[in-house]
This record gives C-alpha cells, structure tokens and sequence, in this order.
C-alpha cells in the first residue's frame, strides 16, 4: 500500500468537493460526478503531474487525467460517506499533506530565484571529479557483510592483515568467510556490479586506486563489510554527456543548501519551545535544520547518477574504511 502517496490525491479531492457544494462563479467543466464538478483547471493538475505534453499527446494525457479525478472523485465520495475525515488518523494525514503542501509552495519559491549553473561551474566539477567521469571505471565487487560493533573492527583488521600475507588474492574473501564461520560470527556474502558514481562518496576515490585482488573494511555504525574489487572496466564519459548530469546535480544541491539556509534563518528568528519528554532535549541547533524538508528534488547530495549503469546498491559506509 502507497498510503503516504494517496494521502495528498485524496486531500485534495476533498477539497475539491467540499467547495462543489457552494455556489461558485460558473467555471469550465470536464464532468461530473454524482452532481459534483470536476473542473478543468482539476483536469490540468493532474495532467501536469503525469507530465504534460504537446498537441496530440497532450490530449491524450488530458483523457487519462479526467480518468483519474473521476476516479478519486468516487473514492473520496465513499470516504465521506463513511465519515472517514472524522476519523483522528485521516485527520492527521489530511493536516500533514496540507502542511506539506504549503511547505514545498515555499521551498518551490525559493528555488525558482536560484541561478542555473554555468559552464565554468560545470566544468570545474567534470574536472575535479575525474573518478566519476574521464577515468570513469565499473567495478564488480564481492562483498561480506557482517553485523557487529566497533570492538569487531579490530579482529577482522587483524585476520585480513593475516590473509594479505599469502599472495594468492584470489582466495582472500573464501579464507576470511572461513575464519568468520570458525569463529561463529555471522556475514552476508553478496556480488555487485556498480559505476563510481553508485559508490559512497567517500569510497569513490579509494576505489579508483584499486586494482582487482585488492579489498578494503567499511566499518559504521550499521556493522562492517568488507568489499573486494574482482574486476574493474573502463567507461569514461565525455565532458559533452557527463554535461546535463553534472547539471542537475549542481542545482539539486543548490536547493539542498538553499533550503538548509532558509530553515537556519527561520528557526534562528522563531521562538520554539520545547515541552514533556522534548524539554531536555534543548534546541539541536543546525541539525534541526536538515530535519523534515518536503521532497522537492533538493534531497540528492550523492555523485551524479550515469544513465544505464548497473543498479545494485553500493555498499553503505559510516565510519572508517581501511584499505
């Protein structure tokens, strides 16, 4: 179930028939439903979600999107027929779409000031990035995961030592899970395929100087793992392709820092005050600030993604990484 999707869709047909039983000043109609009206400025704000497009396909779209009120429509009606708003859970998510909705009116006006990036902006991240671009590389790793606390990290440091010392890289995972299974601690062995840009951005780098045989501990808070490059390819990309990625993470980062600033400000100038088991908490300062932002497109800080790579999620990484 995608309730958290629904909640806005249904929110707003609520609205929409909530304002259907007053008399309004006549509008342009695309149906109705049981007598309420479905308007069509509904009919192009739902198209505007699917993606709008032009001449032919846009009606086409248009068609889809009535579907689609008429639809919510007759589900909302069901709701209120039931008295489903009056229930304390709906009602809180009715209140928290409609908070989210605001919030990401503002966001979106914020951003819309924002300057798009300029080729020398562009070029200087192609340029400083080579890891993710012109020495670009594909790497399939074998990887260990393995729960534990920080007091692990010095056993498997130890035994991976240990191993190094026989030459033969290619049994170097096989003895570790051997020694892991001796010892009774448990792991996860997985294989992935994954361009540098799907790596952690700390790994991205570490990783470009790493020939197949070689392998590295991640160790975080979510445990340890131990990854082992077996193969690495080649798949550069050129400055004119790398361009609109490069882009879109420049200005989605822009509106990260945007909105982390305008959140500074606000709680900076607000009087918020804490109450029951909050109070000792006191004010978390900036940590606050990056707490709750509605999605807007302003959420990835991760290297740029490169169309058609392999989508097998990198290994996750929060503490050190030793080589």
């Amino acid at each position: 179930m995608q309730c958290a999707s629904t909640w806005p869709v249904l929110l707003l047909a609520l609205m929409a028939a909530g304002c259907g039983s007053e008399k309004q000043p006549e509008v342009p109609l695309g149906a109705k439903v049981n007598g309420a009206s479905i308007t069509l400025e509904q009919i192009d704000g739902a198209a505007e979600l699917s993606g709008a497009g032009e001449g032919a396909a846009r009606k086409e779209i248009s068609k889809k999107a009535l579907e689609q009120v008429i639809n919510q429509q007759l589900l909302v009606q069901q709701a209120e027929e039931n008295k489903m708003a009056s229930d304390p859970k709906i009602a809180r998510a009715i209140d928290y779409a409609r908070r989210q909705v605001l919030a990401k009116a503002w966001l979106d006006k914020l951003f819309a000031g924002l300057p798009k990036p300029d080729d020398t902006q562009i070029g200087k991240f192609y340029d400083d990035n080579p890891a993710l671009f012109a020495n670009r590389r594909v790497y399939r790793v074998l990887q260990l995961a393995i729960p534990g606390d920080a007091s692990l990290q010095a056993r498997l440091e130890q035994q991976m030592k240990a191993i190094d010392a026989n030459p033969d890289k290619a049994l170097h995972m096989q003895r570790l899970a051997g020694w892991l299974q001796s010892q009774g601690i448990a792991f996860r062995p997985q294989t992935a395929t994954q361009g540098a840009e799907q790596l952690p951005t700390e790994l991205v780098t570490k990783f470009a100087q790493m020939k197949p045989g070689d392998w590295m501990l991640i160790s975080g808070k979510g445990g340890h793992q131990v990854a082992q490059v077996a193969a690495a390819q080649d798949q550069p990309l050129t400055r004119d392709k790398a361009r609109p990625l490069i882009e879109n993470y420049l200005v989605a980062r822009a509106r990260m820092e945007a909105s982390q600033n305008e959140l500074k400000r606000l709680r900076t100038a607000a009087r918020i005050e804490y109450f029951g088991e909050y109070l000792a908490e006191g004010k978390p300062g900036d940590a606050g600030a990056h707490a709750g932002l509605p999605e807007t497109g302003a959420e990835s800080s991760k290297p740029v993604p490169v169309p058609g790579s392999p989508q097998n999620p990198a290994p996750e990484s929060g503490g050190s990484a030793k080589p």
